[in-house]
């Protein structure tokens, strides 16, 4: 008897992202259609080739999870003289498809919650603080991820640039989140819970930190006047313009408000530092409110980051990797940086970030050379025409 392993989405005229299906044949009948918990854009989505058109990193862990699959097949057919039935087979799925797709978060808290360290002494409580930050990180941004997914792509091009864009160091990074990540996905591994191997390779560059995201006025633009958005992510563009023309965290969306007005001026306490802050009433933060009746929608920092992978799409000219580390501090960086390219003084912008210092300002700044060559030649005319 013959088997086949096929892929498929289950619903691919969907316009969210769908679970990745396998289907495995015994000469030509289907014995079993199984989730591979993976997840792809239908329209990036190849029925033909069975693989995702765009990104290889899918791809890659598809055919490491087929492969597997495939080798525990053969290993029982050559064991038993036959291949496995249904149940065996669900089996054989149930044990490749959960090694590769726990979830590291779920294990986190577990390992914090123990109290202990790898080596089994009491943890402290600063070591347990310490956890518990990198615990928050992940939950509000990357509370799905499995340990097959804590690899070096999403190391690069998702974590480092996300906490480098809340301002920290890359000695911070290293010492207070990837070593601890390490160190957890070390114990789990100690208790077979994966065979993910690519975390001990993890560090942290200068050239990897330095990976910024923000937004052109070309795209904000686009973005504002765009026809093609469906309405399921028509809020989150509104929410996201908001955060772009205030330059306000999502904790503060609640405070944006038509009451919280006084002479066009939106005056508010940020909720993460108690800083006093007053922001320009812009007419698209009026258009807005409008829209909404004066109410902003509330939504967790989780939730929109959550969405504005889906609203990337729409935005043009990101590429690939720039869509995966779109967030809601892409918000807030686009704001600082656009104006400091269009030269508002860097004391200027903080009135409206609340920023403290000029160095904590910068490390959101994503600083366009060339306008910044402009400015100092344009300066040089003004001083040799007085």
């Amino acid at each position: 008897m013959n088997y086949l392993i096929t892929k498929f989405l289950k619903y691919p005229n969907k316009k969210s992202k769908q679970s990745i299906y396998i289907s495995i044949w015994y000469d030509g009948n289907r014995v079993l259609r199984y989730s591979t918990r993976i997840k792809v854009l239908p329209k990036d989505w190849s029925n033909k080739k069975q693989q995702s058109k765009h990104d290889s990193y899918i791809n890659i862990k598809l055919k490491e999870e087929v492969d597997r699959i495939e080798k525990e097949i053969q290993s029982f057919d050559l064991d038993n003289k036959r291949l496995p039935d249904i149940n065996k087979l669900k089996e054989i799925c149930d044990g490749v498809i959960s090694k590769s797709s726990g979830l590291f978060i779920e294990y986190f808290r577990e390992y914090i919650d123990r109290g202990k360290t790898s080596q089994n002494k009491p943890m402290a409580k600063s070591t347990k603080s310490i956890y518990e930050r990198v615990y928050d990180v992940l939950e509000s941004n990357f509370n799905r991820l499995s340990f097959g997914q804590v690899d070096l792509r999403w190391l690069n091009t998702r974590l480092i640039p996300y906490l480098e864009s809340d301002g920290l160091s890359t000695q911070t990074i290293g010492e207070k989140y990837i070593k601890q990540i390490k160190c957890i996905m070390d114990q789990a591994r100690r208790e077979k819970l994966h065979s993910n191997y690519d975390y001990q390779d993890f560090k942290v560059t200068r050239a990897e930190a330095k990976n910024k995201l923000s937004l052109t006025p070309n795209q904000v633009s686009k973005l504002i006047n765009s026809d093609e958005i469906p309405e399921e992510l028509q809020n989150t563009r509104d929410l996201f313009l908001l955060l772009i023309f205030s330059g306000q965290r999502v904790s503060d969306l609640g405070q944006l408000i038509p009451s919280n007005v006084k002479d066009d001026t939106i005056n508010i306490i940020q909720t993460k530092t108690g800083t006093s802050v007053s922001i320009p009433l812009r007419p698209e933060i009026s258009r807005i409110w409008f829209k909404n009746g004066g109410n902003i929608i509330k939504v967790s920092d989780q939730a929109l980051n959550r969405n504005l992978k889906d609203l990337a799409e729409y935005i043009t000219d990101l590429n690939d990797d720039e869509k995966e580390i779109l967030t809601s501090k892409v918000a807030r960086r686009t704001f600082a940086t656009i104006l400091y390219n269009e030269g508002q003084s860097l004391g200027d912008i903080m009135v409206v970030t609340g920023h403290k210092t000029e160095k904590s300002l910068r490390a959101y700044l994503d600083i366009d050379n060339i306008a910044a060559i402009k400015r100092v030649s344009s300066t040089w005319d003004k001083v040799l025409a007085i």
